[in-house]
């Protein structure tokens, strides 16, 4: 391969993979339905609120980047019933280490400030919705 194919195929490479972290979430983008938290204000975040949902999520993770539209989906359906947060796991160290988030993504639900259920990986928005509904029930 010459140098200005290298160069190309390197320029091509870079703009595939920048698409591709920036698919999904972006730390940036305001959302209609989710919204940022963060060391400081989760714990008002989580009280404030009878039903929560917060999605631990990086930049760098890609399963998080296949899972965020799953979760917007959700938060679209369900936004009128329970509240949606997105926290950078890189940036917020101290509630990582509260809630032992050892693996991403993960999708916490609290109710009336206390966790119910935790859902690791990635899935589908219809398992969400499925999830919170169960939930509100109780």
């Amino acid at each position: 391969m010459n140098r200005k194919a290298g160069v190309t195929n390197f320029i091509v490479l870079s703009l595939l993979l920048s698409v591709s972290l920036s698919y999904g979430q972006n730390p940036d983008k305001k959302h209609k339905y989710i919204r940022p938290t963060n060391d400081k204000s989760i714990e008002t975040d989580l009280h404030s609120n009878k039903t929560v949902i917060v999605d631990f999520w990086a930049i760098w993770c890609k399963p998080c980047h296949i899972l965020y539209p799953e979760y917007e989906k959700a938060a679209k359906q369900m936004h009128n019933q329970v509240t949606f947060y997105k926290l950078d796991v890189d940036n917020n160290k101290a509630t990582v280490a509260k809630y032992s988030i050892t693996n991403i993504p993960v999708l916490i639900i609290f109710k009336n400030g206390k966790e119910v259920k935790r859902i690791a990986g990635t899935t589908q928005a219809e398992r969400i919705v499925a999830d919170l509904q169960e939930i509100l029930k109780k």
